[in-house]
């Protein structure tokens, strides 16, 4: 309070405390507290602010003689133990702290936190009563033990022992020898990063439990790492059945400290005896980012976890910040579907990706005079390349030479594109995309999953999506509503949206460009096969298709900027469309994309490096194949590369 309470003030606030049949500490939001408050600002004493009258009350009830005559016992406002967690998490650590905050702008924000990391939706009032029911049954969480139940039922005990074999001396069965890419940069982090969290995403059937199990059989073998298979949790969470856990990450966490680690955490590790715990599907489990939070911000674990559903993760990515090292994990590369095949080994141009060296020209100059070889024998990219052109990246249409493009179709539309539908739809993300999403179903997003797939690579309004999708399907759609339909296939990284260039001279329509998460999709779910390679391609649709391929490589770079230039306006005010921006710091590489075999080159590209507000050093042309420097006009700013080798950069 600003000023010091008098007596008059004091005894006026006694008298209604004794009089309010509602408890003095659960009066901050209730009816009754504003039918107080403004009987008191009418008595002529001083007036307060809501903050100050809470405080007066508050400090009146604890000096005494302010027992309440009939107290009404308002009803147990419920909650799991992860929402108890999370509450503990956002409150101050002082008693008296949190009894003032009621009526602050801090008070508000912890509100309207708690929502956002929880979906719970309670009235001001019922959330002050929780935080008041939780902190007085609770202390701050110390060790890991205090969590919740610490029983399973026994078919999921049997079930858990069954994904972690090593437990009982067991193998784990054969592993794929194959390793993606990311393999060594995430096993460094997992074991020695300053992360006690790595969380890889991507499309479903990528690799990602395959990452798992390899990342389990190599920290098993080495015994300087893991001397004993008790520091190795495993959980499959979309194969697990709950029988109604609450909190299943907590509870079966701790189920497993006790009985079969059978000692904290913080003790093995002071030991030198790490507990690293790998999840897979995570994100399918409520309330994951507190659960997860919890254990690691109170126990000394390493965790590795893999999701498939960005709409999941994202709901609560934010609340992690600081604590998560995020990766992500596309369709195979170049690199990786020749090493698949057993070509041999073909390694990307660079080890690693430096945009720092993207703006140099040298660095595309070098790329097009790049060789790559194999001992003494070269090795021709053009199998590869052919390989990638028919089946795509995903792994299992690589796994076997033999696989025929009937099994990778199937693969790709029943295991792939179908689940992906059914099991996102089925995900609460309501909050997510914002308003209802009821008008979703799975016919409709598996028609707008066609027309998005006829669109692969192209520039399209929303209201020629709108104008397909209302004919395919006999329905009547809204541009929001077809937003969100882009929007849940891009969280379900089915699809990858190219937003038009924000800093242009000249604003166009609302529109977007589509890029798919890999070709071979289209190739499946339109039953369509579009060659890539060879002379007798159709120059348009082949066209399409690789520009749909190399907005989907460059929007994989981690911190590239990627946006297309749509062409607008008439006449000597007209800017003509750039099929791909490069945004790298203050520059911009203007990209244009010509699969033919005698291609030619509009004024788009030229006109966007002409123009010194773009802040443009040169420009690409992706060709079908190698052409010399100059093909295009302005040898010294215009640099032609083929597409095999810009999919070599990774």
């Amino acid at each position: 309070m600003s000023q010091k309470s008098t007596k008059e003030q004091k005894e006026f606030v006694r008298q209604q405390i004794v009089n309010s049949e509602i408890p003095r500490d659960s009066l901050p939001y209730h009816n009754k507290f504003n039918e107080l408050h403004r009987e008191y600002n009418k008595s002529g004493l001083p007036p307060l602010t809501e903050n100050d009258y809470w405080l007066l009350i508050l400090r009146t009830g604890k000096q005494g003689n302010a027992k309440q005559l009939n107290p009404v016992k308002l009803p147990t406002v419920q909650a799991t133990a992860a929402e108890k967690v999370e509450i503990l998490r956002l409150l101050p650590d002082s008693a008296g702290e949190r009894d003032r905050l009621p009526y602050t702008t801090a008070f508000s924000h912890v509100y309207e936190t708690f929502k956002k990391h929880t979906e719970r939706r309670l009235s001001k009032n019922d959330f002050w009563r929780l935080v008041l029911s939780t902190t007085k049954s609770s202390r701050k969480p110390q060790p890991i033990d205090i969590n919740p139940s610490n029983e399973l039922s026994p078919p999921l005990i049997r079930e858990l022992h069954h994904m972690n074999p090593w437990w009982s001396g067991d193998s784990m069965g054969s592993v794929p020898e194959f390793k993606r890419s990311i393999y060594k940069t995430l096993y460094e982090s997992v074991t020695r990063g300053r992360y006690k969290i790595v969380a890889l995403r991507g499309p479903r059937q990528v690799g990602k439990t395959v990452l798992q199990e390899q990342m389990i059989k190599d920290l098993l073998d080495n015994k300087r790492v893991v001397s004993s298979p008790r520091q190795i949790l495993r959980v499959q969470f979309e194969d697990l059945s709950f029988l109604g856990i609450e909190d299943p990450i907590l509870t079966i966490i701790r189920w497993f400290e006790s009985n079969v680690v059978q000692d904290t955490f913080n003790n093995m590790a002071k030991k030198g005896l790490p507990v690293y715990i790998f999840l897979d599907e995570f994100q399918s489990i409520k309330n994951w980012n507190s659960q997860l939070k919890y254990i690691s911000d109170l126990g000394e674990c390493r965790f590795f976890v893999t999701g498939s559903s960005a709409l999941r993760i994202i709901a609560g990515k934010e609340s992690m910040a600081g604590r998560v090292q995020w990766n992500e994990l596309g369709t195979l590369g170049l690199s990786e579907i020749s090493d698949f095949r057993k070509f041999g080994s073909l390694a990307p141009y660079r080890s690693e990706i430096n945009l720092s060296e993207w703006l140099k020209k040298e660095f595309w100059l070098d790329l097009r005079d790049a060789k790559w070889k194999n001992g003494s024998k070269s090795l021709f990219i053009d199998s590869v390349y052919e390989c990638f052109c028919d089946f795509g990246g995903y792994p299992f249409c690589h796994k076997d030479k033999e696989v025929s493009w009937q099994e990778a179709e199937d693969y790709l539309c029943d295991t792939v594109v179908a689940k992906t539908i059914e099991l996102d739809l089925k995900a609460k993300f309501e909050s997510i995309l914002g308003g209802s999403i009821s008008f979703m179903d799975s016919t409709l997003l598996t028609n707008a999953f066609r027309v998005l797939c006829k669109q692969m690579g192209q520039a399209v309004t929303i209201e020629k999506l709108r104008q397909e999708l209302n004919s395919a399907c006999s329905i009547s759609l809204k541009h929001l509503q077809i937003r969100k339909i882009l929007e849940f296939f891009e969280l379900a990284m089915l699809v990858k949206i190219v937003k038009p260039f924000e800093h242009r001279l000249k604003t166009p329509k609302e529109q977007v460009k589509i890029c798919l998460c890999d070709h071979a999709i289209r190739k499946a779910w339109l039953k369509e096969d579009i060659p890539l390679y060879g002379t007798k391609i159709n120059s348009d649709l082949a066209g399409h298709v690789i520009e749909g391929i190399v907005g989907n490589f460059f929007k994989s770079i981690k911190q590239l900027g990627v946006s297309y230039f749509p062409a607008v306006g008439k006449g000597k005010e007209a800017e003509d469309e750039v099929d791909f921006i490069l945004e790298i710091g203050a520059y911009h590489i203007p990209v244009e994309v010509k699969y033919q075999n005698a291609p030619d080159l509009g004024p788009g590209l030229k006109n966007f490096l002409n123009k010194e507000a773009y802040n443009a050093p040169f420009g690409l042309v992706i060709t079908k194949g190698d052409f010399p420097i100059g093909h295009f006009g302005d040898a010294e700013r215009i640099i032609p590369i083929s597409a095999r080798k810009l999919l070599m950069l990774k």
